[in-house]
């Protein structure tokens, strides 16, 4: 375990922190050029020979960039008050409606819908009249807007990491794009807090997404450069290389919750390059939630001895052994799954479970998880492992 290699924390480190750049780099392109999309300032389109993506009629307009973006606070309270929606309805659908039908436009629970419109009508996007609903025109619009460019980002960042190729603006490389990005948000930022500050809206508005991605890439600086100069040339066939490759395109079916295909691509790389114990509970993890709990038993065990620093093997691997019968073992695995959990300062799953770009994996670890605590109603000690692994996470 000492030697840095595929089965020690070297490789999954630094892989962690190469995904961790990617994210921020692709949400910058991704939500800065859809954004631009919506707002009709230019049109994405793919050449279906050379697989390249391109921007086409470019056009700069600061001044409607800006005005969505201060319109950005409407979509973030929306979706934090109703997390679970999937596509918007159409204003008429909802507007004037009552509760019930509003609830069945947007496919929650009544009692889900009752919660998130009082939230919303404090922010003054809802108002309540006569027991119907009433959403205000122009805030709506603001959330759909947003809601388009992140139904869009999706596909850019899709087609992205599954070519391997970045966007490319008329003949600039995706190096220049990324910096003639980061010099106009920029310079968008001064006017959006200028523009804030005018209006009195310290505190009350939600920054943008884009301003934080920039800012994350510029704290790294060169480095983040390095990481997607390396993703977009042909991918080297070193270890490193092939770990970051198996997780993003794993990461992808995943996404589209084709897991027996991420389970191939993930196999094929343990079979490969050896049993790196973050693979193996990436692996595991999928077999669980699919219910081959023969398959997962077998990859979590190889997890929890290739990699007695992670702490999910141990959990998962009681899940699974308890589905089996194997009662009395699991619980022997679940009390190491909480006394390290509550003894370690830092565990190295959190990066992961933080790393936007493995999609869905925070997701199906928290399903997981809270079948572990149905699982065993009676372990109070479990509950708060979980609260304590997973506390502050965004899924």
């Amino acid at each position: 375990m000492g030697e840095r290699g595929p089965t020690s924390r070297g490789y999954f480190d630094e892989v962690m922190e190469h995904l961790h750049i990617l994210s921020d780099i692709i949400f910058l392109l991704g939500n800065f050029l859809a954004l631009r999309d919506v707002l009709g300032l230019f049109e994405i389109e793919e050449d279906r020979f050379s697989g390249k993506i391109y921007v086409r009629r470019y056009c700069r307009d600061d001044e409607r960039v800006l005005r969505a973006f201060l319109s950005y606070t409407d979509y973030i309270v929306f979706f934090s008050a109703v997390p679970r929606v999937r596509a918007l309805p159409r204003y008429e659908e909802v507007n004037g409606r009552s509760v019930v039908m509003v609830a069945k436009k947007f496919e929650v629970e009544k009692r889900v819908m009752k919660e998130a419109l009082r939230e919303l009508s404090g922010y003054g996007i809802v108002n309540m009249r006569g027991g119907l609903v009433f959403f205000d025109k122009e805030r709506y619009a603001n959330i759909e807007l947003w809601h388009r460019q992140k139904m869009l980002m999706v596909g850019f960042w899709s087609r992205v990491l599954g070519r391997r190729r970045l966007v490319f603006l008329e003949n600039m490389d995706a190096v220049e794009v990324l910096r003639s990005i980061l010099r106009e948000v920029g310079e968008l930022k001064e006017k959006f807090l200028e523009e804030v500050k005018s209006k009195g809206l310290e505190g009350k508005i939600e920054v943008p997404e884009e301003i934080t991605y920039a800012e994350s890439i510029e704290r790294r600086g060169k480095k983040c450069f390095e990481v997607l100069g390396s993703i977009l040339r042909d991918m080297a066939d070193t270890p490193l290389e092939k770990y970051r490759r198996a997780l993003l395109n794993a990461s992808l079916h995943t996404f589209n919750e084709r897991y027996d295909r991420a389970l191939k691509i993930l196999g094929e790389f343990v079979n490969e390059i050896g049993e790196d114990p973050f693979i193996l509970l990436y692996m595991g993890t999928l077999q669980a939630l699919m219910g081959k709990w023969k398959e997962a038993e077998d990859t979590l065990r190889r997890a929890v001895l290739r990699g007695e620093e992670f702490v999910l093997p141990y959990a998962f691997l009681a899940l699974t052994l308890s589905r089996r019968g194997k009662r009395r073992e699991a619980v022997g695995h679940l009390r190491k799954y909480c006394k390290n959990v509550m003894r370690r300062a830092e565990v190295p799953e959190r990066r992961a479970l933080e790393c936007p770009i493995l999609f869905r994996f925070a997701d199906i670890v928290m399903t997981l998880l809270r079948k572990l605590e149905k699982e065993f109603p009676s372990l109070e000690d479990v509950r708060k492992a979980n609260a304590t692994l997973t506390s502050g996470l965004r899924c």
